[in-house]
């Protein structure tokens, strides 16, 4: 008797399902609208914000898995176990669910237990919000250099990684980030929703502070130079000064070459905001993390985000009892 895919091992999965890379199919166009529609009737409309074509197989000419992903973008006032239950009944599997520090629901069909189905598909469910895969996309069909370096780039990883996926995705990882910042500063507000713009006036504070609550702590900056008054974090691995001096919040870091902190703090200066609950911020945003919230010090709880290629810290401030159960960083 066969297994079922839910019986096999991660490994058995992947040798399964390999990554294949065909020539775009014209048809995959056609794939998705059937899909779309198919989708609309299942959930309702009124549950549907946005649905997209996104990933390579909505880029024209670019090699691809031939894998239709799509994008859909949910309200906030959907009742979810209802949207589950009803896609579980149209033949979707359910593959993954996240609810921190993004709520994330994945789901495929087309995987069967002699492979791959004629037609495969891919849907990721979130709330409607900024994301990157249609700014990445958008950048692609405009930049036909880069979608090739991109296509170059997924035909070695296919050699190395043909039956491992978690390692042929995070391989390209860099190369996506890279570009969906690049998408993001040229096409501003492309996919940010109506109701979540607000076009800041030149006298305004910062929306994290006026409307958030967030108050500014300091600003980190990277530097290979000895500063004067350093102190080192032993369990950090790297150098501070200047914060408890200076009038603006000045806070000089030199790292040793194996501090295991994220090299874009490394490298680039970063602003840090005192926040009230740093779990309640993840949960109302949809930051980039770099680095999930830890306790670097004794009564202080802290974590990284990414917006627009700059780190930005959140820090909480608590008595020491409190963080007792958290995760030292």
């Amino acid at each position: 008797m066969e297994k079922s895919l839910s019986q096999m091992s991660l490994e058995e999965l992947w040798q399964l399902f390999p990554i294949i890379l065909k020539e775009h199919n014209p048809l995959y166009c056609e794939w998705y609208a059937q899909e779309k529609n198919d989708l609309i009737k299942i959930i309702g409309i009124k549950n549907i914000k946005r649905i997209n074509h996104i990933g390579s197989t909505a880029v024209k000419g670019l090699m691809a898995k031939p894998t239709i992903d799509i994008l859909l973008e949910i309200d906030k006032n959907c009742v979810v176990e209802d949207l589950k239950t009803k896609l579980l009944n149209s033949e979707w599997l359910l593959m993954s669910e996240e609810t921190k520090p993004n709520f994330k629901l994945s789901f495929n069909k087309g995987y069967t237990q002699k492979g791959f189905a004629d037609k495969v598909f891919h849907l990721h469910v979130r709330y409607v919000g900024d994301w990157d895969e249609l700014y990445f996309r958008d950048y692609l069909i405009e930049h036909k250099n880069i979608m090739i370096d991109y296509e170059k780039l997924k035909m070695k990883l296919e050699k190395r990684h043909k039956h491992n996926r978690d390692e042929y995705t995070n391989a390209k990882n860099n190369f996506v980030k890279k570009y969906s910042i690049f998408a993001k500063q040229k096409y501003g507000n492309r996919y940010i929703p109506e109701n979540m713009q607000n076009i800041r006036l030149d006298h305004e504070l910062a929306p994290c502070i006026e409307q958030w609550g967030w108050k500014y702590h300091h600003l980190g900056i990277p530097t290979k130079e000895i500063m004067p008054d350093e102190r080192y974090l032993p369990h950090l691995k790297f150098y501070v000064s200047g914060f408890s001096t200076s009038p603006f919040g000045i806070e000089w870091m030199r790292f040793d070459k194996d501090c295991p902190i994220s090299d874009i703090v490394k490298s680039v200066p970063h602003i840090a905001f005192e926040v009230d609950d740093i779990d309640k911020e993840f949960a109302e945003h949809n930051f980039e993390i770099i680095s999930e919230p830890g306790v670097p010090s004794d009564g202080v709880r802290a974590a990284m985000i990414l917006h627009n290629g700059a780190p930005i810290e959140l820090i909480e401030f608590k008595k020491k009892q409190e963080y007792k159960n958290e995760k030292k960083i």
